[in-house]
């Protein structure tokens, strides 16, 4: 322990005595963070700080090796210089981004090069143990991929939450101290050490990057610690050749691994919403298309929707170290549990994880609140017949498997079991009996009561069909499997069934009235009236009307139909600013060039769809694209 002692206050006092120094030499050198409307500081401070943590860390290191020829030169010897390689490429371009810039591209490029060289040292993740079995699991050649995804992944971890004073350091600074405690469990000694050390020179660090913070860390530094943390989560959770469990280095590092994906998944939502969808463009293409919007900065982090709640700048800092404090706690109880059943206790993490993402009121992240994620429901390919047997292929076969192994139990899986024997006649019989039945007629969003009925005598012809094919084909006696047929039937009925009714009650809940497309229809006149008619008649499947538009000053503030009519052309910009709009339907006569023109220019400012209805009779009507742009463009 008095190694321990020695080695901790040696790299605390070398990140100590060096920071004050670096800070100087960056107002020297001008490498300073300026003020911007993206950042929280509101004065210049000094970049540099991964400078001090690297020598901390490193000159503990040396003195470390040098000292001790059992725990750390057995255990690093082979591998410290690729480490240290690794070390030097992520602070070199962190400390030349924080000076000069660096596009995302070449900085994405050393830290790959990082990663390989930790990789030739022999860092990686090859073997893994399922924390819902106990089983080990080996990743073959994949355990190359995903310990780069690793390594890259936390080093960019750590940079993004690196925009709060104190932050980062403080969440590196109790992740490496719960590396400490998880490889002293594990009886880790070389590991152990390296992770005090790492624990003093951040904890040096933090006496000056603490709010009011007088140094940043920098991409030099937050990088540097990225990369660290990365290599001795993995080391400090071994036993032996295993890792323990894949989520004990997940949860050490949970709060910038959520942070990264929450950005990731609203960098995502907000390319898809900007994507021009015009000229055929899917928006899938059209996000590709802005794909760099999944890199641009933005103020939507944890730590800025906390301080946009209300709490302070020391608050929000002190709520997310409890954050970080949970998360380790956790990981050393997986750690403890590993032969547990680790099931609800990783179901009760997700739960208060979305929970939190909920408080947080993220815009783009809508479809964890309102339904937007079931958009995938109107997919034609739902309503292809091909889609639906094939479902329901899917659900006679597992129905028919489940039936055999809770009658005949492991006798079930055997090569030559009834199962095996009469699993690609049952399927065929089942699903041609359903086609003759006429189960595939409609479409499932619009099953009816009837339509039960249906389902439930092509189930019942289907079992009967398949009892005769068992008995006579197959030679299995009735008496002997009926439990097999009455469970057979259940699981089929319930699967079957159960897919059609859920899918309405998806569907129905997806058009509830908060979560239609709202529509303003511009011309309240008789060809307005007829779209608002067909909209009506469509039971919401076009959208919900909110109102119209109309350039006749002396109609605004009466109401057509029922609807509000909110105003005209000139006050456009100002209506869609105060009512969230989705498309605007053009149901007037062919609007003059100019008009048009500004039009189009306004839809386009507000991201707001643009499409002008063309009827086909006097009583049906249909939706066309606008001659020229059916939707804005994103800018």
């Amino acid at each position: 322990m008095l190694q321990f002692a020695a080695l901790f206050i040696t790299a605390l006092a070398i990140s100590l005595l060096s920071t004050p120094l670096v800070r100087k030499l960056a107002i020297r050198w001008d490498v300073v963070d300026r003020p911007s409307d993206r950042k929280i500081h509101k004065t210049p401070t000094p970049l540099l700080g991964g400078i001090p943590i690297f020598l901390g860390f490193n000159v503990a290191l040396v003195a470390g090796l040098i000292l001790d020829p059992t725990a750390l030169r057995q255990a690093y010897s082979a591998q410290w210089a690729m480490f240290l390689l690794a070390q030097v490429l992520v602070l070199g371009i962190g400390i030349y981004d924080d000076k000069l810039g660096a596009s995302p591209g070449v900085k994405f490029l050393f830290q790959v090069a990082a990663g390989a060289s930790l990789l030739l040292g022999g860092f990686g993740i090859r073997l893994f143990t399922n924390p819902f079995s106990g089983t080990t699991i080996s990743l073959g050649g994949w355990w190359i991929p995903v310990t780069l995804l690793w390594f890259v992944g936390i080093s960019n971890a750590i940079n993004l939450i690196d925009g709060l004073d104190g932050l980062a350091a403080g969440v590196a600074f109790l992740a490496s101290l719960t590396i400490f405690a998880i490889s002293l469990f594990y009886q880790k000694s070389g590991v152990s050490i390296l992770a005090l050390m790492l624990v003093g020179s951040v904890l040096g660090f933090l006496r000056y990057n603490y709010p009011p913070a007088r140094i940043f860390l920098g991409d030099s530094g937050s990088l540097l610690l990225g990369l660290l943390l990365a290599v001795l989560s993995l080391e400090g959770t071994h036993k032996g050749a295993v890792v323990v469990t894949v989520l004990a280095p997940i949860l050490i590092l949970g709060l910038p691994i959520l942070d990264t994906v929450l950005a990731m998944l609203r960098r995502l939502a907000r390319a898809f919403s900007r994507a021009p969808r015009t000229g055929g463009k899917t928006a899938l293409r059209g996000a590709v298309s802005r794909s760099f919007s999944m890199f641009e900065a933005d103020r939507d982090h944890i730590h800025h929707r906390i301080l946009k709640i209300g709490f302070s700048h020391k608050r929000t800092l002190f709520v997310l170290y409890g954050v970080c404090v949970a998360l380790c706690i956790l990981s050393f109880v997986v750690v403890s549990w590993k032969n547990l059943n680790m099931a609800l206790f990783v179901g009760a993490v997700v739960v208060a994880i979305y929970i939190g993402i909920r408080r947080l009121q993220y815009k783009e992240l809508r479809f964890l609140r309102n339904g937007m994620f079931l958009n995938i429901l109107n997919f034609p390919i739902f309503n292809k017949k091909i889609f639906q047997a094939f479902v329901d292929l899917i659900f006679v076969g597992g129905a028919f498997y489940l039936s055999n192994r809770l009658t005949f139990g492991p006798a079930a899986a055997a090569p030559d079991s009834l199962f095996f024997r009469a699993f690609p006649a049952v399927l065929l019989i089942k699903i041609v009996v359903f086609s003759l039945a006429k189960l595939y007629r409609g479409m499932w969003r619009y099953s009816r009561a009837e339509d039960l009925i249906r389902i439930v005598k092509a189930v019942f012809l289907s079992s009967a069909a398949s009892v005769l094919l068992l008995r006579f084909v197959y030679q299995a006696g009735f008496g002997d499997h009926v439990i097999l047929h009455i469970l057979d039937f259940y699981f089929v009925l319930t699967l079957v069934s159960g897919a059609r009714v859920s899918y309405k009650l998806f569907f129905h809940y997806y058009h509830l009235e908060e979560y239609k497309k709202k529509i303003l229809i511009y011309g309240a006149g008789a060809k307005g009236a007829s779209l608002l008619a067909e909209t009506v008649s469509q039971n919401g499947a076009m959208g919900r009307v909110l109102g119209f538009l109309d350039d006749d000053a002396n109609r605004h503030g009466t109401d057509h139909m029922d609807h509000p009519i909110l105003g005209g052309l000139d006050g456009l910009e100002s209506i869609l600013e105060a009512t969230p709009v989705d498309e605007i339907q053009i149901a007037t006569g062919p609007l003059p060039d100019e008009k048009l023109k500004r039009l189009k220019a306004i839809c386009a400012a507000t991201r707001t769809d643009l499409r002008e209805f063309v009827p086909r009779s006097p009583r049906r009507g249909d939706l066309a694209d606008a001659p020229s742009s059916n939707r804005s463009e994103s800018t």
